[in-house]
């Protein structure tokens, strides 16, 4: 339904009024306030509230804004599979012209849940959607953010001159003089997706470079400990396994706040070093450490394949009551 039938049943709520909407804008600036400071467990507790509030079940397209960050929290916590569920309601709630930057960020959140969640084919068939948005939605941040997502899903598909493309293109869109966390977090995660597929050139280093000068003037802790993680992804792709090494332990001790599958991520690296450096016993305790989290995040695909590679055994599933 049209804005002004929207606007006619807020009126007419009864025992709310001014009272309750005030309590609901209220609760979406704590919202941004916690996205903008990484601080899911404060995201998760303004998506809650949000959830109770009269507005959430009388207005769909209000409804599937709070479902899109509550998506992007879950995603945050390595609930995948809730992630997606989350982003597919709000996706099949934002339609209209009058929704379309809130649709694209409800497709972001879709097709990163399903990206890391290991249905990569899945995500990029929802590239011609979300292309078409950004036409729509025009040269905007949110449009930015949108071609960095599909270029993640370009280099997790096997396609990487794709995902390159696609990052150029969203670097062009996120202006880091007005959004420079954002730019620098896109150059580090390009950098980990062209290493992800064995890439090696000097345009790693360019970009690892453009993020840290970045973070040095804004950086959340997650900031810091993603950078370590980069930087040792960097120095293990060079065969510097000591180095990695030391880049990994102190990145883990930022562990709580990684993403779950961040971490298996650095585990399966860390064991790589382990290896490098003859220490197999301690290669096999993080390859089965990275395998774990993965299967307990439902991103089998991506367990199973450690356990193949490594020839290590499936971990033995949590006995039920």
């Amino acid at each position: 339904y049209d804005a002004s039938v929207r606007g006619e049943r807020l009126r007419r709520r009864d025992g709310e009024g001014e009272q309750g909407l005030a309590a609901w804008t209220a609760e979406q600036l704590r919202l941004i306030h916690a996205s903008a400071a990484d601080d899911i467990q404060a995201m998760e507790a303004s998506c809650l509230r949000l959830s109770q509030h009269w507005l959430y079940g009388a207005d769909g397209a209000l409804r599937g804004r709070v479902l899109t960050s509550w998506s992007v929290a879950a995603r945050s916590e390595g609930l995948l599979s809730l992630a997606a569920s989350r982003a597919w309601e709000a996706v099949s709630l934002l339609d209209g012209e009058e929704h379309c930057t809130a649709r694209l960020s409800a497709e972001i959140a879709l097709i990163s849940a399903l990206g890391e969640a290991g249905e990569a084919s899945v995500a990029k068939g929802r590239t011609a959607t979300v292309l078409e948005l950004v036409d729509r939605v025009g040269h905007t941040v949110e449009s930015g953010k949108a071609l960095w997502a599909l270029g993640n899903i370009e280099f997790l598909a096997g396609t990487p001159e794709q995902g390159v493309a696609f990052h150029d293109r969203a670097t062009e869109l996120i202006d880091p003089n007005a959004n420079l966390r954002s730019w620098a977090r896109l150059q580090r995660v390009s950098a980990l997706m062209r290493m992800r597929v064995g890439r090696t050139g000097p345009d790693i280093d360019e970009l690892l470079d453009r993020a840290a000068r970045a973070f040095s003037i804004s950086a959340t802790t997650t900031d810091a400990a993603e950078m370590l993680v980069a930087r040792g992804m960097r120095a293990g792709s060079r065969d510097n396994a000591s180095e990695a090494l030391a880049l990994f332990d102190e990145a883990l001790t930022s562990r709580a706040v990684l993403p779950p599958q961040t971490v298996a991520d650095v585990l399966d690296a860390r064991g790589r070093a382990r290896d490098q450096l003859g220490d197999s016993a301690g290669a096999r305790v993080d390859y089965s450490g990275a395998a774990a989290i993965l299967f307990s995040l439902g991103a089998l695909a991506r367990g199973l394949e450690i356990c193949r590679e490594h020839r290590i055994p499936p971990p033995t599933p949590a006995p039920t009551s």
